[in-house]
């Protein structure tokens, strides 16, 4: 196992574990206020908004996970490997997303900014899983 500074992994810790919250959040926004977020996301009326719930939902979920790994990265090394391939995953989607398919310029600009962001997160990481190698913990 290689060792990573401590300054390092309480900053890894950090962001990874404000993402956390963050995410976690918006995702109960996104499934309370779904019916009104409608109108803004583009997403046409729909008389129950499901996929912007379904959204919130996700969103709740991975943002539990980032809060778990925060607390003992090494100790969800599967867990951080997997929401890593994850991030670049949703990367790829929002950039294509962003680039080619949406025609309204205001989303265009959101979908490309959600694709740096999640490329941003999937690089630190990638940094660390590669910085610490392959743990085991119990």
């Amino acid at each position: 196992m290689r060792v990573i500074s401590n300054m390092w992994k309480r900053l890894f810790q950090a962001v990874i574990g404000l993402t956390g919250i963050i995410e976690t959040l918006l995702g109960l926004l996104i499934i309370f206020f779904a019916a009104y977020l409608q109108p803004y996301i583009d997403t046409g009326i729909l008389p129950e908004p499901l996929y912007l719930r379904i959204l919130g939902v996700m969103d709740f979920y991975i943002g539990i996970a980032y809060i778990y790994i925060s607390f003992k990265p090494d100790k969800y090394y599967i867990l951080n490997k997997g929401t890593c391939y994850l991030r670049l995953g949703l990367s790829g989607i929002f950039l294509i997303e962003g680039v080619w398919l949406l025609e309204a310029k205001g989303l265009r600009l959101i979908y490309q900014s959600l694709a740096v962001f999640d490329f941003f997160l999937f690089f630190i990481q990638a940094a660390y899983i590669q910085k610490t190698g392959q743990t085991a913990h119990k």
